[in-house]
């Protein structure tokens, strides 16, 4: 069965769900089980051929995604990503947003080519754009399409897990019964 089934597309032949950051992960591990159920999944990826050689690694069947290049630290990055997918004429049922730079450790900061922090260009300032971008998109999808409602959804994976600094601080991320 698909993945959260009132959240993401329908069939291959008519939706699209652009998993932000697809080549690893959460986002790799989420574009191939929504791939293997039969949606179509656009993965948007700063590294165009890591994305590639990892959906063949998976075992994805190339007609299930299609990789394009998008990095969330760029803005500009983000503009030609969204024109892109709206000149690609695909209908778009479902924006994730998952894509995060985690680095703890660094000793000095580091900088998007816009001036912002890179974590908060990357992680905030990039999806915030991105998905004010493909918002109207989003909108044009029909409520009553096997897909459901269109969906977007902000996924924030690195504190919930516990085996990670961030997962770590307080107070720990609590779902509660949600599964």
């Amino acid at each position: 069965p698909p993945l959260c089934p009132p959240l993401c597309p329908s069939r291959i032949h008519s939706f699209t769900r652009p998993p932000v950051h697809a080549s690893s992960g959460l986002g790799l591990n989420a574009a191939n089980a929504l791939s293997r159920s039969g949606y179509h999944v656009v993965m948007a990826c700063r590294d165009f051929a890591k994305a590639k050689r990892a959906a063949q690694d998976m075992g994805m069947d190339p007609a299930s995604y299609t990789v394009m290049h998008l990095d969330l630290a760029s803005l500009d990055s983000v503009r030609q990503f969204a024109d892109a997918f709206k000149a690609s004429g695909r209908r778009l049922d479902c924006l994730v947003c998952n894509a995060a730079v985690y680095l703890p450790t660094a000793k000095e900061p580091t900088y998007t080519p816009d001036g912002f922090e890179l974590s908060v260009g990357t992680n905030h300032l990039g999806h915030f754009l991105l998905a004010n971008l493909l918002l109207p998109s989003l909108e044009a999808s029909p409520d009553n399409s096997p897909a459901g409602q269109p969906r977007m959804i902000i996924v924030g994976s690195i504190t919930g897990n516990t085996n990670t600094m961030a997962g770590n601080v307080p107070p720990k991320a609590d779902l509660g019964a949600y599964r």
